[in-house]
């Protein structure tokens, strides 16, 4: 079904992917990108699916002793640790969480110790490969393309190693799975265990930016409303300026509070 709705005002929400998607499908977005795909452009913005950003994210496996509950019905998360990187000026930007039970709640035989960088500096990007609505466009976060990410997150690794090799398991965990010890063997060697099990921690954001007016890359304003044009605002994860040291859940929620605030005073 297709249908047409108008407004003097509208706020897009879809999301730090689906939001950049659209706008770009709408003809707003970087002119180039636009071309390569024969959308006409209608107002050249070039932060559109830029400054693309997610929290990298990697599990250290573990085999547990023979009859040690993984409840699949219990909560994933029941426990979790922050803490600051060695050699880190960022306070609290690793997170590690044991999760004993598969992924998305299924069966599993070990217990995974989830591993997060919370404040990476790599930067990726989103861009169309089709001008069909349907089709997910290209992610490409660039997870670790920044030295020192990859640094904290090696040592973070190694930390999660050790806490779990502490007497206090001896009685909960049989072996590690995951990395070998000729993974851990040098640094060059945990950097491409590392590389080869990144992942995403669900948590993009950024590809829609905030910022000045004098920021090239910036899309909306500190309303949220898109520059170079009226009557449109952006309200969601993708408006970031920087991912948090933290779930995203939270802060879109402070965003989207802050944003009806000013409308509703705005009105009058």
């Amino acid at each position: 079904e297709t249908f047409v709705v108008e407004g003097d005002s509208v706020i897009l929400s879809a999301g730090a992917v689906a939001s950049p998607q659209l706008l770009m499908l709408s003809g707003v977005g970087p002119a180039a990108n636009l071309a390569r795909l024969e959308i006409p452009a209608v107002h050249d913005l070039p932060g559109v699916g830029q400054n693309m950003k997610n929290h990298p994210s990697l599990s250290v496996r573990f085999r547990p002793e023979d009859g040690y509950s993984l409840d699949s019905t219990s909560p994933r998360n029941q426990v979790a640790l922050r803490f600051t990187s060695p050699g880190s000026d960022t306070r609290n930007d690793i997170q590690i969480q044991p999760i004993t039970s598969g992924p998305l709640g299924r069966e599993a035989e070990e217990i995974r110790i989830g591993c997060r960088l919370e404040l990476p500096l790599s930067v990726g990007e989103l861009s169309l490969t089709s001008k069909d609505v349907n089709v997910q466009p290209e992610l490409d976060y660039r997870f670790l393309a920044d030295p020192w990410d990859r640094e904290r997150l090696r040592e973070a690794v190694r930390i999660c190693v050790g806490l779990f090799e502490h007497e206090a398991f001896q009685e909960i965990i049989t072996e590690r799975i995951s990395p070998a010890e000729s993974d851990l063997a040098s640094d060059a060697d945990l950097d491409s265990w590392v590389q080869g099990n990144v992942g995403i921690a669900g948590h993009t954001c950024g590809t829609c930016k905030m910022g000045p007016d004098s920021d090239a890359t910036a899309v909306v304003d500190q309303a949220c409303r898109v520059y170079g044009l009226t009557g449109l605002r952006v309200v969601d994860a993708s408006v970031m300026p920087d991912i948090p040291r933290a779930n995203t859940n939270a802060t879109i929620i402070m965003i989207a509070e802050k944003v009806a605030d000013s409308i509703r005073q705005a009105s009058g």
